[in-house]
């Protein structure tokens, strides 16, 4: 298996304009990446060629299962510093956007988000760069587990809110879940 890398990218756009920076954007959600791998499983299963930034990812990625990414993990890409950062929410409008009813469940249930990003460092990241993780937070906590949370599974959720690893309005949420 090859090494971990960039395989797409979607270029910078000036002057991006984001019509709902509540749940879009921000300091937790800088870069959101998503493994070609899904976006094939995805083509497959919904009959259509999913090209490299369908899914609104910045990075698509060859080799990693985000989903078993570590929660507050770095990683270094081009001469970036990222930091795994917060499930993605799949929301109505990425549903419309494939055209596919009952999609929010459907992604749901496949259990793989992709991964969000803090930017620690900024830097240049570029197709065929290769990502490099270091140490893992001893805490365990998987993007697969913290997005089963968000999505409503409590046992997942005692679990995260234990770690105490995310970010204070993601964690307070959980905690409002297990009420």
């Amino acid at each position: 298996m090859r090494p971990a890398q960039i395989t797409g990218m979607v270029p910078e756009l000036p002057a991006i304009f984001i019509g709902d920076d509540k749940h879009h954007g921000g300091a937790d959600k800088a870069v959101y990446a998503y493994a070609r791998e899904e976006l094939d499983f995805w083509g497959r299963r919904l009959g259509r060629t999913l090209p490299d930034g369908y899914f609104g990812e910045n990075l698509t990625t060859e080799g990693i299962c985000w989903a078993r990414a570590i929660i507050n993990q770095k990683l270094r890409v081009g001469s970036a510093l990222l930091q795994v950062s917060v499930p993605r929410t799949p929301c109505r409008t990425f549903a419309v956007w494939l055209n596919e009813r009952g999609w929010v469940k459907t992604f749901t249930e496949r259990g793989d988000c992709g991964c969000y990003f803090r930017v620690l460092t900024a830097g240049t990241i570029c197709p065929g760069d290769q990502i490099h993780f270091e140490p893992s937070p001893t805490h365990g906590i998987t993007m697969g587990q913290a997005f089963a949370a968000k999505m409503g599974n409590k046992e997942a959720a005692a679990k995260v809110v234990a770690a105490a690893c995310l970010p204070a309005h993601h964690h307070n949420k959980l905690v409002k879940l297990l009420g």
